[in-house]
């Protein structure tokens, strides 16, 4: 994915992470979209992909969660994974 399509990307799944959080959506219909999402954008393995942990940091900060929240989002959404846990602490962190 080049430049351009990862920054749409990333606006995507921002923006579908914000909304989603603020209507209390159910974890497994957020991924099982967020997995529809990527698709849409060419992307077979975002599980893998930064650009999705950054992206949904981004909405978490846009969606004006608080620290406790967004300490239970990490661990959710990165099944307790350090690496995509960080990846959403900085996506959070540069909103």
């Amino acid at each position: 994915m080049g430049g351009r399509e990862r920054e749409r990307y990333l606006e995507d799944v921002r923006s579908y992470t914000a909304a989603n959080v603020r209507t209390g959506g159910p974890l497994e219909t957020f991924q099982k979209e967020l997995g529809e999402l990527a698709r849409t954008h060419g992307l077979t393995n975002w599980e893998d992909d930064e650009a999705t942990y950054l992206g949904i940091g981004e909405g978490l900060s846009d969606a004006a969660v608080g620290t406790t929240e967004l300490e239970m989002y990490k661990t959710t959404f990165s099944r307790f994974d350090p690496a995509k846990m960080q990846a959403i602490q900085r996506g959070y962190n540069t909103r």
